[in-house]
Formats: C-alpha cells, sequence, structure tokens
C-alpha cells in the first residue's frame, strides 16, 4: 500500500496543484477545476492510506516487541533461525517481497510525521476523510487523548459500536475508569440489537 501511494504521489504533479489551489482566482473559472479538485482528493487519499499502512505497521512492530519482551524465556537460536528460515522463504517466493521487506524497515516515526505534515498542507486534520489517520498517528505518539477527542468527534456525527469499543479502550489506557464503566454499562442500552430480548 505504501509503495502505491508514493507511486500515485510520484505521477501526480503535487506542486502544480497546491499552486492551483492556493491561487486567489475564482476557482471555478480555471479550465481545468474538476480535473485538480480530482488531484487533490486523489493526493489527499494516498496520503492517508500511505499513512495509515505506516502507523498499523509500526502499531504490529510495537505490539511484537512487546510480545517478544514478555517470552524471553525462548531460546534465541530458535528465534534466529526461524528469521532465517522466513527471509529466504520470502527470497524464493519472490524477489520484490525481499525488496518490500528491506524497505519495511525504513519506515519510522519521523516517516510518519513527515506524512501527516504533507497532510496538513491539503486538508483539515479534523475532517472525517483524514480522521482514520489522525487517530492512528495519534495512537502510534501515545497521545490518547487527542485519539479520544477524534473518536469522540466521529461518535457525535454518527454513532458506531466499533468507535464506542475503541473509545473504552482508549478510556481504560488513561485511566479513566469511571468513563469505562459508564460506557461499558451503557453498550446494551445504546446498542440494543447486541443482546438478546428476554
Amino acid at each position: 500500500m505504501i509503495h502505491l501511494a508514493d507511486k500515485i504521489l510520484a505521477i501526480l504533479n503535487t506542486i502544480e496543484v497546491l499552486a492551483s489551489i492556493g491561487s486567489k482566482v475564482d476557482k471555478k473559472e480555471l479550465p481545468d477545476y474538476k480535473k485538480i479538485e480530482q488531484q487533490k482528493h486523489c493526493i489527499i487519499e494516498a496520503l492517508v492510506k500511505k499513512g495509515k499502512a505506516m502507523c498499523d505497521y509500526l502499531l504490529l512492530k510495537a505490539g511484537i516487541n512487546a510480545e517478544m519482551d514478555s517470552n524471553k524465556e525462548t531460546s534465541e537460536t530458535s528465534d534466529h533461525l526461524e528469521s532465517e528460515k522466513m527471509s529466504t522463504e520470502i527470497e524464493s517466493v519472490d524477489p520484490s517481497a525481499a525488496e518490500n521487506v528491506k524497505n519495511l524497515s525504513q519506515i519510522t516515526l519521523d516517516a510518519v510525521d513527515e506524512v501527516y505534515c504533507e497532510l496538513q498542507k491539503w486538508s483539515d486534520m479534523s475532517d472525517s476523510k483524514v480522521s482514520s489517520f489522525t487517530e492512528k498517528h495519534a495512537l502510534i505518539h501515545c497521545h490518547y487523548g487527542r485519539a479520544l477527542k477524534i473518536l469522540l468527534k466521529q461518535q457525535d456525527e454518527k454513532r458506531n459500536l466499533d468507535t464506542e469499543k475503541k473509545c473504552i479502550e482508549l478510556y481504560k489506557k488513561v485511566d479513566w475508569n469511571h468513563c469505562a464503566y459508564f460506557y461499558e454499562s451503557s453498550l446494551l442500552v445504546r446498542y440494543p440489537l447486541s443482546y438478546r430480548l428476554f
């Protein structure tokens, strides 16, 4: 997904689109206004998907590292042999897959922050199109309050059980147990389809 987003961003001339959008001329008078707006939406979508994929990778990597720290009893040699076996399997299956694994090591918090800053040029970060990436960006930086603010705004727009469960999880992470208890106890009232009538 990251490579696909990079290809899309390379094809579109982002500087030209930014210049067209930022000009003080009535944009609707421009002959290629619809094309520029389409390119803008494509750029925003590519940046959001790239950022989400990078955040997912970093969250997965952090989860794997946490599991490895908790399971230190396993022998390091068997882990080393398994990782060598996995890398040789990847190389034998597809050479481009091996390149992708090498490129994944370049994903850092700084790279995600660069995508976030680039996205700020194109869209308001409270917009619903970019809220999924903004939420994940807040989570990888452990800014649970910012992630909670985004989720609560989504809840104001449209109630959703999954978003509600994410809010409960974040309440527990920031030790707001009273909020977590309130939301957990009111789930059955808010979403009556999830329990059996008696």
